[in-house]
């Protein structure tokens, strides 16, 4: 059984960041099965001594995810389990931060690339073309090309010409890499088609720029973040 939550431990700030990291390790250690009933908010609470409410915040959080879902009056069950990959690439203590990352990516770098659909210059245009066709090299020899990727994004947010856009990219950088390494490796895992949708992705942003369609451009950006988050919960 996990130890209950500690108020006195810095790593936590929230007590749901706690019990939802917690609930996460379980489920990619194999504690449940797919179909598996959850235990209630009543037992979960007393299991990690905390409020019905804290528990009811990180089970949010997982149906938000994907991880668990309601049926109606039977209770709560297991849907779907984090990749196995994810634990061998980043701490499981990671996993909240990196899907609240892609939470604010979706919002901030969709902006960015509606912007840079409206502003871009040729020599923008040109550095995203190429950033481009250094993620479809890597893609096509099975790399994980994740600086490849990272500047792929940095050099949409460059085209926006916002400088807020670019600095908020280079301040989570780290946790940016870490969940575009989880995605690449899975998607390596995941065969040539997945490797493939990935590719028309990043071309669809690119030319949705290149054609000045803001709302595409956004959308399409929107679009691949979106699948990116919820790829990490697929298995």
């Amino acid at each position: 059984m996990e130890q209950p939550f500690s108020s006195s431990d810095p790593k936590y700030l929230r007590r749901s960041d706690f019990i939802y990291d917690q609930l996460v390790r379980e489920i990619v250690g194999g504690a449940m099965q797919i179909g598996d009933r959850f235990e209630t908010e009543t037992q979960l609470a007393a299991r990690f001594e905390v409020s019905r409410p804290i528990i009811r915040e990180a089970l949010a959080r997982l149906r938000e995810d994907g991880v668990i879902a309601s049926r109606q009056g039977s209770g709560t069950y297991l849907s779907r389990r984090p990749e196995a990959k994810v634990s061998q690439i980043a701490p499981l203590a990671s996993v909240n931060d990196i899907q609240r990352c892609f939470e604010m990516r979706i919002s901030v770098e969709s902006d960015s690339a509606y912007f840079a659909a409206l502003r871009a210059e040729k020599d923008d245009i040109a550095d995203i073309a190429m950033r481009c066709e250094a993620l479809e090299r890597v893609n096509m020899d099975t790399n994980l090309g994740g600086e490849e990727d990272f500047l792929f994004h940095r050099a949409v947010a460059i085209a926006s010409k916002n400088r807020f856009y670019v600095s908020i990219i280079d301040q989570i950088r780290e946790h940016l890499l870490q969940g575009i390494m989880i995605n690449r490796a899975l998607k390596v895992d995941g065969g040539q088609s997945r490797i493939s949708k990935v590719i028309v992705d990043h071309a669809a942003i690119l030319e949705c720029i290149r054609k000045g369609d803001a709302e595409g451009a956004k959308r399409s950006m929107q679009t691949h973040l979106l699948n990116a988050k919820s790829r990490i919960f697929e298995g």
